[in-house]
């Protein structure tokens, strides 16, 4: 991964007390920011060998296959995940670029709006408010990435987690 201070941070966290799943989906997603793909890659599988069918676990691996180009992989993993967690800000944000990516701008829209109404954070409001003008208008762009994304001040932990999301170095 590229180096970041939020990566050497949620390290030190898994390594004081590596029982803390919230300790290591904030490793995931901010190695999902680092662009350290294949340590996200074994920061989803720890999850969910800990804790199967956990919705961190779950979001960040379908953030690496994202990254990976197998969008119907991620779109499985995803449904899961807002099955397990149906207010998961990240689950939703990423589902719905997923389905905008094959031309469900619908879905699109009732993801984005609800990440929108549940996340805290003002400036996630005017990137989902961003989104779903484009989703409006047509101008989505063909692939995401997670540079940029909304819930980028932040990536919350799965709901009824008393871990505050850690922050993402590359947008904040």
């Amino acid at each position: 991964p590229k180096s970041s201070v939020a990566v050497d941070a949620a390290r030190a966290k898994v390594g004081a007390d590596p029982g803390t799943i919230d300790h290591w989906a904030e490793l995931g997603y901010a190695l999902i920011d680092a662009e350290g793909w294949i340590d996200a890659w074994n920061v989803s599988e720890e999850i969910e060998k800990r804790v199967p069918g956990h919705p961190d676990g779950l979001v960040v691996g379908a953030m690496v296959r994202i990254a990976m180009g197998q969008a119907d992989r991620a779109a499985e993993l995803l449904d899961k995940a807002l099955v397990a967690s149906p207010n998961h800000l990240m689950g939703l944000t990423y589902r719905g670029m997923l389905a905008a990516q094959t031309g469900d701008l619908e879905g699109a829209t009732r993801h984005w709006e609800k990440a929108r109404d549940l996340s805290p954070d003002p400036q996630d409001k005017v990137a989902f408010d961003e989104l779903l003008a484009r989703a409006q208008d047509g101008t989505i762009p063909s692939a995401a990435g997670p540079a940029g994304h909304p819930g980028g001040a932040g990536h919350p932990p799965a709901e009824g987690s008393s871990t505050p999301a850690p922050a993402s170095p590359g947008t904040s």
